[in-house]
């Protein structure tokens, strides 16, 4: 909460402060090395570019990956131009269709080992997974729980550079 004071100006200490968070969120979120990865999936739904793989890297927030129906896991797989280091995986559900991930697996390839980095329920409108800071060059998204096909408008990674290992 930043009220304001009686002249209709917010503190210095504030703005300050702001300006901090923007630049510190900037540095973090400016770029997403998945944007230039090659992606599989096991199912697209109707084999169908509009549900293609693309649109979970493509900035867009009304594209979006989903899965025909009743598939009981599905998987994404990003295999990245080069080795990269990442510790914050950002995930949006296409909130439209509603909410649908309820339990989700993030691993990354470990000398051809996949490795878990992190297991979560409920995506939504985003979700922001702060891990331990890993390098590899293959990242895989697993839906294991839906009520319903996934419908997941985004993925991206990113490093935070001032979090401890």
């Amino acid at each position: 909460n930043l009220p304001p004071n009686q002249r209709g100006q917010f503190h210095p200490n504030d703005v300050q402060s702001l300006k901090g968070f923007r630049q510190r969120r900037d540095e973090i979120f400016s770029q997403n090395p998945a944007s230039g990865a090659d992606i599989t999936t096991n199912n697209t739904r109707g084999d169908s570019r509009r549900f293609s793989t693309q649109n979970l890297v493509d900035n867009h927030p009304d594209t979006y990956w989903s899965t025909d129906d009743n598939l009981p896991v599905t998987e994404v797989i990003f295999e990245l131009p080069e080795t990269v280091t990442f510790n914050v995986i950002s995930l949006r559900e296409y909130l439209p269709l509603g909410q649908r991930v309820e339990n989700f697996t993030l691993e990354i390839d470990n000398d051809g080992i996949w490795q878990a980095y992190h297991s979560g329920t409920a995506i939504g409108n985003r979700r922001l997974v702060r891990g331990r800071k890993c390098t590899t060059k293959r990242v895989r998204f697993r839906c294991v729980d839906s009520p319903a096909c996934p419908a997941i408008s985004e993925f991206n990674l990113h490093l935070d550079p001032k979090t401890a290992d």
